[in-house]
């Protein structure tokens, strides 16, 4: 019964049934659902295991009481910054791993097991202080067999004040046994039992070293997490950039069948894929939006069924031309009054202040004939071009899809299309333009649970010291197209 927006939290995204986004939230959950399917199955498959030096983040001086280690708050201007993004940006797979975790390391043959997960090597990226017994189970870990980097310097201390003199005793004995051969500015490396260590400046080079594998398809400017089930290994990739990836990407699997699926479209199929013997690996063909992502299922025997359906533009997009409807059917303060656009525009950019205030859904629809090409299609990929913030689509009646960017593309099958069609667009934005109305109108909204509400830049702070919308100016909101349909094909 509470008056719009509602009782809040201020340390949350609203998505609650008080914010327009809301209807179209299911799009949103389905898809980390799907993803969530492949990527909580089966067990990591990374190559490395990263040092997390925590002792060198608590001998750091300073007034905090209580350290945040949410991502590498603390690290900035640390190698073990550095290395984590090169690992990164150069297609090394890696997972963390603590001193704990490192005392409960197994060896297998050359290898490292941690729990059911397999690793080659562990790496120290300039470590200044580290346990005692993580340094003795490192010792004994290349002892049977390990492989250890160390980029940059060896650790040089132990942390803590307790029987310090004798932890550094044994610290530095078991550190002089490490006999590194090879010039300083190669990669130097000591002997230790069956294994050893590995240490130089060069990261790229202490890996190439180790035999460490990097996946090629950053060098595509992708971006991967990589597991392994029952089935064999399993990819999610993403494309975080604004360019369309039409090509055949390399992954570091000797597989015997492959499939795609992709989690927003829900487009599923056998993969389009090719075998590179000389270094077991492939290469499958791929077709990302911007910023769309896709999965890889890898099997270790070949697999029959539909093909995933690849597209081949065969033309030149066809604007949806005409008159709109444009109907305000949800939301508020109030409901602007229906009008006709020449093509389809913001509503933020109409006359009146109604439209610059409202936050909610608006519908947008168009009558238009089939579209035609001369060669035939299997289908057509309708495009909505510029939409704030996210739409449901119909056709003739019929639902095809919601779409919630960045890009608001479906594929509609050709035989969908009627000789006479309406294409229905709802359009929802969210809550910044009501949210700014009621701060222009001195209306108190700001009802939240134990915290007022601060802001964080200087020129959204009002008399009072706490966050103001008052100088927020309208946020784009609606459809602005162009809307677009290019005749495809499938190829398999």
């Amino acid at each position: 019964g509470e008056a719009w927006p509602g009782w809040l939290f201020y340390a949350a995204v609203h998505f609650h049934p008080n914010n327009p986004f809301w209807k179209d939230f299911e799009k949103l959950n389905s898809y980390v659902a799907r993803v969530q399917s492949f990527l909580q199955s089966g067990k990591p498959s990374n190559d490395l295991l990263l040092y997390f030096p925590y002792s060198d983040r608590n001998n750091e001086p300073g007034k905090d009481m209580l350290h945040h280690f949410d991502g590498m708050e603390g690290f900035e201007l640390s190698n073990f910054k550095n290395a984590g993004e090169q690992l990164l940006k150069d297609g090394y797979a890696f997972d963390f791993i603590s001193d704990i975790q490192i005392r409960k390391l197994k060896n297998t043959g050359g290898k490292l097991q941690s729990g059911n997960a397999i690793y080659q090597t562990i790496l120290l990226a300039d470590v200044k202080a580290i346990p005692l017994e993580t340094w003795q189970q490192l010792i004994q870990l290349a002892g049977n067999g390990a492989t250890i980097i160390v980029y940059k310097n060896l650790p040089a201390d132990v942390p803590g004040w307790n029987a310090l003199e004798e932890r550094e005793n044994k610290f530095n004995t078991l550190k002089a046994g490490l006999q590194f051969k090879g010039k300083a500015n190669e990669v130097q490396i000591a002997s230790t039992g069956k294994g050893f260590f590995l240490m130089g400046d060069d990261l790229n080079e202490l890996l190439l070293a180790a035999k460490i594998k990097r996946e090629l398809l950053v060098d595509k400017s992708l971006q991967f997490v990589r597991r392994e089930d029952n089935n064999g290994p399993l990819y999610f990739i993403s494309n975080p950039t604004d360019k369309v990836i039409n090509e055949w990407v390399p992954i570091n699997v000797n597989a015997a069948g492959m499939a795609l699926y992709n989690p927003m479209t829900e487009k599923s199929g056998l993969a389009k894929f090719k075998k590179i013997p000389a270094s077991k690996s492939a290469e499958v063909l791929l077709q990302l939006q911007p910023f769309e992502s896709v999965i890889i299922q890898t099997f270790k025997s070949a697999r029959t069924g539909n093909f995933y359906p690849y597209e081949e533009v065969t033309g030149k997009p066809q604007k949806i031309e005409g008159e709109w409807k444009l109907s305000f059917i949800s939301g508020g303060p109030v409901l602007p009054a229906s009008t006709n656009v020449a093509a389809p525009v913001y509503w933020t950019t109409l006359r009146g202040d109604g439209v610059k205030i409202f936050s909610g859904t608006a519908q947008y629809s168009i009558h238009f004939k089939k579209p035609v090409h001369k060669n035939g299609v299997n289908a057509w990929v309708l495009d909505l071009g510029q939409v704030k913030e996210s739409a449901e689509i119909f056709l003739n009646g019929k639902k095809l899809a919601t779409v919630i960017g960045p890009s608001y593309r479906v594929t509609v099958a050709a035989n969908l299309f009627l000789p006479g069609n309406l294409l229905q667009i709802k359009v929802s934005n969210g809550m910044a333009n009501r949210i700014a109305d009621l701060d222009k109108r001195g209306i108190v909204w700001k009802k939240f649970y134990n915290i007022n509400f601060p802001a964080r830049l200087a020129e959204n702070r009002g008399a009072d010291g706490l966050f103001t919308a008052i100088n927020l100016q309208p946020q784009p909101s609606g459809l602005a197209g162009p809307v677009t349909l290019t005749p495809v094909v499938f190829i398999k």
